[in-house]
C-alpha cells in the first residue's frame, strides 16, 4: 500500500467518525437511552419530503428509525405536527421551538425535541414555557 492511500483511508476514517456535526443527532457514550430515543427522533421526522402531520408519513422510514417510530407509535412521545425541523445550517445558528416531547414532560418533566435536532431535559415548568413558544 502506498503512503498517499494509506493517508487517504485514514483521513475517511476520521472523517466517518465525526460525523456532520457534534450538536445534532448521534448517539454517544454516557447519553441517558431516553435522550438517544429523543434525538433519532429528531432524525426521524427530518426524513422524506416536507414536514411530516401524522404518523402515517413516516411509515416508510420506521425500519431505519424502529424506535422512535415506536415511541410515536406507543404515545410514548408526542408530536407536534406540522412543525418543521430546522436544516443543518440554520440548526447551529437556533434552538428553535419544541417540536416533541415525552407524554409526561407536562407534569414530571423529561426529555424534549427542539427544532434544531437538540434533545434537552427539561422540568414540567420549563417544559410549559417551551410549550407555549411553540403555539
Amino acid at each position: 500500500m502506498t503512503s498517499n492511500f494509506r493517508i487517504i483511508i485514514s483521513g475517511m476514517f476520521l472523517v466517518m467518525m465525526l460525523g456532520c456535526s457534534s450538536q445534532i443527532g448521534g448517539v454517544g457514550p454516557g447519553m441517558e437511552p431516553q435522550e438517544a430515543i429523543v434525538k433519532e427522533l429528531g432524525d426521524l421526522l427530518r426524513c422524506g419530503s416536507g414536514v411530516p402531520k401524522q404518523l402515517a408519513d413516516l411509515n416508510s422510514f420506521e425500519p431505519n428509525f424502529p424506535i422512535s417510530y415506536r415511541a410515536i407509535k406507543t404515545g410514548e412521545m408526542v408530536v407536534l405536527w406540522g412543525i418543521p425541523m430546522l436544516g443543518e445550517g440554520n440548526a447551529s445558528t437556533s434552538e428553535g421551538t419544541i417540536v416533541a416531547y415525552e407524554k409526561d414532560a407536562a407534569t414530571a418533566g423529561g426529555w424534549v425535541l427542539m427544532t434544531n435536532g437538540t434533545a434537552k431535559k427539561v422540568t414540567a415548568v420549563e417544559f410549559a414555557s417551551l410549550l407555549k413558544a411553540a403555539k
